[in-house]
């Protein structure tokens, strides 16, 4: 059944085994609390708390439904789905070779030249995967809809869609830091929920100061760790 519907843990906090009951002379402890990834996808910031049983076999869960999760801005990201694009290369080019020359001109330099061209390059250029594939799918249907495309235009076409099908799927799965799943038939959804998984069990929504003050917005947290 936990399969066949895709159930899942969510983070928690207490003791996860929450049904308690007799068979025969044995005690058995059961974990029954789960949700399916859809509801997780739809929620990945959500939290459950297990509270101690007292007068029942099951004890009291309390869940905490978040939609958002924090994403901390200006990170700087290297996307492998952009290697094979001339624009890509040259971008680098020109951030490992240009530069003053009164300077060391370091690896740091480089690099930091690099991701600046990168992310100029990023901002001039459609690089969204599910932007793109929204804005093929209307040209496509357009173009199927009218008598007078050619045929080497709607083959182009889903020839690009599919690219952009295959970039998507790529950019979830390095954004999953799968390891054992190889790419497939568009695993978007599945690589998707891994993200969203991955970066629910990293939160940290709170945390204990030397006094045992539980803090809870994420300056306070920075400040305690």
């Amino acid at each position: 059944m936990i399969e066949c519907c895709n159930m899942q843990d969510l983070k928690f906090k207490g003791n996860p085994f929450s049904w308690v009951g007799k068979r025969q002379k044995e005690t058995i402890q059961s974990c029954l609390d789960r949700v399916n990834s859809d509801w997780r996808a739809s929620y990945p910031a959500s939290e459950t708390e297990f509270l101690p049983i007292a007068g029942s076999d099951h004890a009291p869960v309390i869940i905490d439904i978040e939609e958002d999760v924090y994403v901390k801005r200006g990170q700087f990201r290297y996307d492998k789905r952009h290697v094979d694009s001339e624009e890509f290369v040259q971008a680098v080019k020109r951030g490992w070779s240009t530069g003053r020359m009164d300077t060391n001109n370091s690896i740091h330099d480089k690099l930091h030249r690099c991701r600046r061209e990168l992310a100029n390059w990023k901002r001039r250029s459609k690089t969204n995967s599910a932007e793109k594939i929204q804005t093929i799918k209307h040209q496509l249907d357009t173009a199927v809809r009218s008598n007078t495309t050619p045929q080497s235009v709607i083959t182009s076409l889903r020839y690009e869609l599919n690219k952009a099908y295959g970039a998507e799927g790529q950019y979830w799965k390095l954004k999953s830091r799968n390891q054992w799943m190889n790419l497939g038939d568009r695993n978007t959804k599945f690589f998707h929920a891994t993200t969203k998984m991955r970066k629910t069990r990293n939160r940290l929504k709170s945390m204990l100061d030397e006094q045992g003050i539980e803090h809870f917005r994420n300056d306070a947290i920075g400040q305690v760790a």
